[in-house]
């Protein structure tokens, strides 16, 4: 599965919500997993060596886009647990619960990925989306 960039509906349950200054030029779609870069700014989560561990879940669309850094923050949502798509390629089974999943893309989970990005804690399996619980 690929990134986002549209707005996604993410079901959560009880959440504790922070705000968090963007990094310049980040679009963060609503509903997505976000992390922090080197410099604490928030990104939009991703597999890759910029990223850092998920600290929760985009509540407002949050575009940067010609901004400097800090110029905008996001709401996000986390010290709960939150539905997040399962990947169709390494995707995570009930012999990963509470395991960490990790990070494959902005809006998808895997059990296996080429960085170790955690999203969070795997404690549930719901029809081809993960119960990821993210801490705060």
């Amino acid at each position: 599965m690929a990134a986002t960039t549209a707005d996604i509906a993410t079901t959560y349950s009880g959440v504790h919500q922070i705000s968090v200054k963007v990094a310049a030029d980040a679009v963060i779609p609503v509903g997505t997993m976000v992390s922090v870069n080197a410099s604490g700014y928030a990104i939009p989560a991703a597999n890759t060596s910029a990223s850092n561990d998920v600290i929760g879940i985009a509540r407002d669309r949050v575009d940067a886009t010609g901004a400097s850094d800090g110029d905008k923050e996001v709401i996000v949502m986390r010290h709960n647990r939150f539905k997040i798509k399962n990947s169709g390629t390494a995707a995570l089974t009930q012999a990963h619960m509470f395991k960490p999943a990790l990070v494959a893309d902005n809006q998808t989970v895997a059990a296996t990925a080429s960085e170790s990005n955690k999203a969070g804690t795997l404690v549930g399996i719901d029809n081809g989306y993960c119960w990821v619980e993210i801490p705060g």
